[in-house]
């Protein structure tokens, strides 16, 4: 998981050299990573006290097991461009608003976490891996593609059986929150870095991200919410033109 729903952005010093910034960034998902594995974690143990099918409960316990490799393999990142202090593994915590009962903290969790987040990391790397230039980002890349693309359907599979019994409608008001959230997670550290194109590295810059994931969001996650009667109304306005600062 690139993209990290509640994570709060860091702001970072001025970056000087190439190699500083490269490890800046990968340090940070690092963090990114764990997060998202105590999320999955908790996920996992909501769908089981809750009796959701066990496919449902394997998805997320693989999802955290894979998470936490994500964030190894930030760190072999790191280590190779500069020496930067381990990340803490973060612990496991809520996200969903505390008003909401527990089946419905569920499925905000799935729709922040996996519908919306993991669908957009997903978007980003594929475009990351058209672009990595050193093996070590290369391969990095690659694999945190093939694992985004299986954890984004986990949220899809838990709301297409939630919305058998139940309505989605109230997601509605969450969806923009969601998906602000989860951008500026992802674009925030790009403004402390130097203005050179270090695509070749697995970073790519505020505007193409937010062209990548506006893609992402027309083409994916709005058509998916519609269907299952969540109004997107409010949230397509999150991609409207906008100056470049205002993310």
């Amino acid at each position: 998981m690139l993209l990290g729903h509640v994570m709060l952005a860091r702001k970072q010093d001025p970056i000087d050299s190439e190699a500083q910034a490269v490890a800046t960034i990968w340090r940070y998902r690092e963090g990114i990573e764990y997060e998202a594995a105590a999320l999955f974690d908790m996920l996992a143990n909501q769908l089981a006290h809750q009796t959701e099918p066990e496919t449902l409960v394997a998805m997320a316990r693989q999802a955290a097991d894979d998470e936490r490799d994500h964030a190894r393999r930030c760190r072999l990142i790191v280590n190779h461009y500069a020496p930067l202090s381990p990340v803490v593994p973060a612990q496991c915590f809520e996200i969903a608003p505390t008003d909401l009962p527990l089946r419905e903290k569920l499925a905000y969790a799935m729709a922040a976490v996996s519908c919306v987040t993991e669908t957009l990391s997903a978007a980003l790397l594929l475009e990351m891996q058209d672009r990595a230039g050193p093996k070590l980002i290369r391969d990095t890349v690659h694999a945190i593609a093939k694992d985004e693309i299986r954890h984004s359907r986990l949220g899809w599979a838990y709301l297409r059986n939630y919305h058998v019994s139940r309505s989605l409608a109230w997601l509605s008001p969450y969806v923009p929150a969601m998906l602000s959230a989860a951008m500026t997670t992802d674009l925030e550290p790009m403004t402390s870095l130097s203005r050179a194109d270090l695509s070749r590295f697995g970073i790519l810059g505020r505007q193409e991200i937010m062209a990548i994931c506006n893609d992402a969001a027309q083409h994916a996650i709005f058509p998916g919410f519609d269907r299952l009667g969540i109004d997107t109304t409010q949230a397509r306005k999150v991609f409207a033109p906008r100056s470049p600062d205002q993310f």
